[in-house]
């Protein structure tokens, strides 16, 4: 008995059964209900296999196997749609992997990473969901989150940057202090911490269960903390008020509702906060103890930098810069070291090179560059970019939509016509209050009240009330 098929289009959709599990073999990430249709499809490929070996003793049996074959060959068609349908969709199934702070790795779907923000939501509502260990710390951000091969510190400022499919990131919790940094975090176990070299950074792993410890110092912000209120002093005879500084130490971490201890993660950053450097001698010491202290050189080169704006002095802003280069390249992700740099490069005259290094001062940390456009305009206030610039950043980083309308309004009287001042300034004029206030009415009108189309209806209605008048003439 025969249904019109050859044998070698069993084996054509066999090859598609293969092709099928393959397709999401290399996504061996993805959900774990991609993960059950792929065994199931090689449980089926392998048993159709079987059916193909086999070889029948009666006619019965071999028109059973030739019905299951027949059944076989009409599954070719939806298994070669759904094989095109996976490659359309394969930026879908892209995956961000996720090893938290517990050691468990997850599947992130890449569509719901694309931001910071979206990325910690995923943290707080579905890998520290339901109250698991760990959640407080998600609440109050106190997490570090690194590229897994390199070691690099990945943050809000820096994640668009380098999310991408596949993207191999960790997770540590952010504490104050470790039981010992010699001896593995967990009390239960007896192992030593080893070094650990990466390529951006270096941690300590636990030889017996594999945990890991990494440190950090908070930075002390140069600008915040000394101010520029007054007229600096040479910088070797400069000595601040060191009670006023001790009084600013800087960032810490905000106070930590222990719910879980830090022994139960598997990674852990503990952050030191930084005491901030009393004055030039103190700067001195500290690169006595250690030429690589980047607060050290940045301070030097701050304090050069004060001199060299207030006196119109080159040579200091020269020393400036080269502490502060030296500083940049101990941390080169320190946006306030940039900015810094592009100062001393405003007094050199390098305009070229102060423009690099403020952009990459705002490439690092957007949220910071207020205080380089606010110096701009009080440098040239009729430039109309500095303020379109400044509306954009009002408007898109500190959502200050009343601030950003400001400075558009400003950007459109300097320079009239511009299309997108024009319309960023129409936008706001449709979210305005009158247009609220229609919206609180609607929910007081009633269902017989309501025209979905009002100029057609209202035609519509005069079209017919003036046929009736004609009709009745």
């Amino acid at each position: 008995m025969s249904f019109g098929y050859a044998v070698g289009d069993v084996i054509a959709v066999l090859g598609l059964f293969e092709r099928v599990a393959i397709e999401l073999r290399n996504y061996k990430d993805a959900p774990m209900q991609f993960q059950q249709l792929r065994a199931e499809l090689d449980l089926v490929h392998s048993t159709l296999k079987h059916v193909l070996s086999l070889e029948p003793d009666c006619k019965e049996e071999l028109q059973t196997l030739e019905q299951i074959r027949a059944i076989v060959i009409h599954c070719s068609l939806p298994l070669q749609a759904m094989i095109n349908k996976m490659r359309s969709k394969e930026s879908s199934l892209d995956i961000v992997r996720l090893d938290d702070a517990h050691g468990e790795s997850w599947a992130l779907p890449l569509q719901a990473c694309q931001t910071w923000e979206s990325f910690c939501d995923l943290l707080r509502c579905v890998v520290y969901a339901n109250e698991r260990p760990g959640a407080n710390y998600i609440m109050q951000r106190l997490f570090a989150v690194s590229h897994a091969k390199t070691g690099r510190q990945i943050g809000e400022d820096t994640w668009a940057r380098f999310v991408k499919p596949g993207f191999h990131i960790e997770q540590a919790m952010a504490v104050k202090r470790a039981r010992s940094l010699e001896r593995c975090p967990d009390p239960t176990y007896i192992g030593r911490l080893a070094k650990q070299v990466l390529e951006y950074d270096s941690r300590k792993t636990c030889t017996t269960c594999g945990r890991w410890v990494t440190t950090s110092r908070a930075p002390s912000p140069l600008v915040v903390v000394y101010g520029e209120d007054y007229a600096p002093n040479t910088p070797s005879n400069s000595s601040g008020d060191i009670r006023d500084v001790k009084r600013k130490v800087g960032p810490e971490l905000p106070s930590i509702n222990v719910a879980n201890q830090s022994e139960s993660f598997r990674r852990v950053k503990v952050v030191y906060p930084t005491e901030p450097v009393r004055d030039f001698a103190d700067a001195m010491d500290r690169l006595f103890e250690d030429p690589d202290r980047h607060e050290a050189h940045a301070f030097i080169g701050f304090e050069e930098l004060r001199f060299a704006e207030y006196h119109q002095e080159k040579s200091h802003a020269e020393d400036s810069t080269h502490h502060l280069k030296i500083a940049i390249n101990l941390d080169n992700t320190n946006a306030e070291y940039w900015y810094l740099l592009g100062r001393a490069y405003m007094v050199l005259e390098d305009y070229k090179k102060s423009h690099e290094c403020f952009q990459e001062t705002v490439y690092i940390q957007h949220r910071d560059s207020l205080d380089a456009f606010a110096r701009s305009l009080r440098t040239n206030a009729y430039t109309y970019e500095a303020w379109y610039n400044l509306g954009v950043l009002y408007d898109s980083c500190k959502n200050q939509h009343d601030d950003g309308t400001d400075a558009f309004q400003r950007c459109e009287e300097l320079k009239p016509g511009l299309p997108k001042v024009v319309a960023r300034l129409e936008a706001y004029e449709m979210i305005e209050t009158p247009l609220q206030t229609y919206y609180e009415k609607a929910d007081q009108t009633q269902s017989e009240e309501i025209t979905f189309n009002p100029i057609r209806d209202v035609g519509v209605q005069g079209s017919e009330n003036s046929d009736e008048s004609s009709n009745s003439i």
